[in-house]
């Protein structure tokens, strides 16, 4: 069978017999999102989303279970329905949570992101991650902390510099969290926030979700004035999880060099210089992160 970057219209396999939605009538990746994820137009005039896990039906189940688990928890708007689960080849059949609005991250790059954006993002980070705090996770997502574990092993073997920084992380696994937030994943409304992709969702540090997720929006093109209502909005301001968080952001610095041809040596030896101290607060961080984003005369 064709990958899923090469399928159009008809070729689409959704699955099995089980499915009896509306016919597609195209299918097609989005520019900036992975050649995994495509957007399908539906007979009936509605949108939505197969996703082709990489990780294959182990990791398509544990998505599944995700979207289930943070629904119950926080409401079925806030994250995409499952409409099919093909068992067989890993796929995900989602609705379309973004209802014609544009990510965080499409909103950044267009310079249309408000302070009161960025307040209720924080917000409803926070949300997530209370409700995890208040729910028996083991029993809605019994596989979060093995892929947790998973994500672990993963970046440990590729920044071995962060090896201690995930060891500590472990005692501060109760929270929900994303796992691999991005500003992609984020819509954000007047009255709520919507999010997507959940594949590494599970119990674990919710700096994680604050380390990468800033580094990465600072990426983006977000300045501090949306980090500062960012980190006004989010409910644990604890010392301690900042700088963890402060930390994830210098490995979400180094994931991000080690993904492009020629990395940059002075934002490496920032992400390292990160990790390695217990005790920058979160927006000094940013801020020397933000400084080397910024172009610089030759």
């Amino acid at each position: 069978m064709a990958s899923l970057s090469q399928l159009r219209g008809s070729d689409v396999v959704i699955g099995d017999e089980d499915w009896s939605g509306p016919r597609v009538l195209d299918a097609r990746p989005q520019p900036g999102r992975s050649p995994r994820v495509m957007r399908l137009l539906l007979a009936d005039g509605g949108v939505a989303w197969l996703k082709d896990h990489e990780g294959g039906r182990a990791e398509a189940g544990h998505e599944h279970a995700a979207l289930s688990a943070v629904g119950r928890l926080l409401g079925r708007r806030v994250v995409p329905s499952v409409l099919h689960h093909d068992t067989v080849r890993g796929r995900l059949l989602l609705s379309d949570v973004s209802r014609g609005q544009r990510s965080v991250l499409e909103r950044t790059v267009a310079r249309q992101v408000s302070p009161t954006d960025a307040f209720r993002l924080g917000h409803a980070l926070g949300q997530l991650h209370r409700a995890g705090e208040e729910a028996p996770l083991r029993s809605l997502l019994p596989d979060g902390a093995a892929q947790v574990s998973r994500w672990r092993s993963r970046v440990e073997a590729a920044v071995p510099e962060a090896a201690g920084l995930l060891r500590e992380s472990e005692r501060f696994s109760a929270a929900l969290i994303h796992g691999d937030p991005s500003p992609d994943d984020f819509y954000v409304a007047e009255h709520d926030l919507r999010f997507v992709d959940l594949e590494q969702a599970g119990a674990g540090d919710p700096a994680r979700d604050l380390g990468l997720l800033l580094a990465r929006w600072l990426q983006s093109g977000a300045d501090m004035d949306l980090i500062a209502p960012f980190l006004r909005a989010y409910p644990d301001n604890d010392a301690a999880l900042l700088n963890r968080a402060a930390r994830y952001a210098g490995l979400a610095v180094i994931l991000s060099e080690r993904q492009k041809p020629i990395a940059d040596a002075d934002r490496l030896d920032l992400g390292r210089r990160l990790i390695e101290t217990t005790t920058t607060p979160i927006t000094s961080a940013l801020r020397a992160f933000s400084y080397f984003l910024t172009p610089r005369a030759a």
